[in-house]
């Protein structure tokens, strides 16, 4: 499978970027999820330059369009520039693709993909509920008692 090539380099290619670096207005629009939401913007501009005089090596800025939400119909839109190590190339809230086939006999090595999350855990067993414990309760008191005639 090919790698996935990097859209961040290109002019009208996608980056991701979380919405706290985006603007600060985004706080109020996002809230408690802040941190968790990832932006999608459109690259605009692709710059590489040194962060500051005395710098060694340069840095790449990307400067894309970010759409914020929509109020009254109307987009809200924020061109930032970030540098390129706070963007995404693909959106990171996305499901990827899961290469655990464990029923591929091909592999020579066997077990060297298993997956590490079993889909059971014990936050996510679910009880059996309130009514078998009364049924199991009322059956014990049922033959607890004596047979009387």
């Amino acid at each position: 499978m090919a790698a996935m090539e990097d859209t961040r380099k290109k002019v009208g290619g996608k980056c991701w970027a979380q919405a706290e670096r985006v603007s600060k207005e985004c706080k109020r629009i996002f809230g408690a999820a802040l941190s968790d939401t990832w932006l999608e913007g459109i690259v605009i501009k692709v710059d590489q330059r040194l962060s500051n005089p005395s710098a060694k090596r340069a840095t790449t800025y990307i400067t894309a369009l970010y759409k914020l939400g929509e109020r009254d119909g109307i987009a809200i839109e924020k061109e930032k520039e970030l540098t390129m190590q706070s963007l995404k190339a693909a959106n990171p809230k996305a499901p990827t693709e899961n290469n655990n086939n464990n029923n591929n006999n091909d592999d020579p090595v066997i077990g060297l993909f298993l997956p590490t999350h079993h889909p059971m855990t014990t936050t996510e067993k679910k009880s059996p509920g309130l009514l078998p414990r009364v049924l199991v309760l009322v059956l014990v008191l049922v033959l607890a008692q004596p047979l009387v005639k």
